[in-house]
């Protein structure tokens, strides 16, 4: 059975896979290094804000992520604790397409921890 792990993507990380044949007993191992390019410039500024309150009081009524406008053609998909997606946004922008703890079909959905993917183009140019 898969165990997937999650990891922060740092410069120079290592991935080690071992697989092993439950019949026979053999086993293979492979490895990975990916390299993560630092920021060209501080227009590289995504920030996830990660507190959201709903209530219409006008504080942290929608979720926020900083510049995530200078990536035409994002996506920003959003996840219930047991995997399942909730909200999908292209081109999230913080004002006319910004998660505000709704589901697909408007209605709020419970307290809880959500858990995000965010996918940007790998230019902009």
């Amino acid at each position: 059975m898969a165990k997937p792990v999650t990891t922060n993507l740092t410069y120079g990380l290592l991935f080690t896979l071992t697989v092993e044949d439950r019949l026979t007993g053999c086993t293979a191992t492979d490895t990975l290094r990916v390299h993560v390019k630092a920021p060209l410039s501080d227009e590289n500024c995504l920030v996830v804000h990660n507190v959201l309150t709903p209530n219409g009081d006008g504080i942290n009524d929608k979720w926020i992520i900083d510049c995530i406008e200078q990536y035409e053609g994002n996506k920003v998909e959003i996840f219930n604790r047991w995997g399942s997606r909730v909200r999908i946004y292209t081109n999230y922008d913080n004002a006319l397409q910004a998660w505000d703890g709704t589901d697909e079909s408007d209605k709020p959905l419970p307290d809880g921890v959500y858990y995000y993917v965010i996918t940007v183009p790998l230019s902009r140019y």
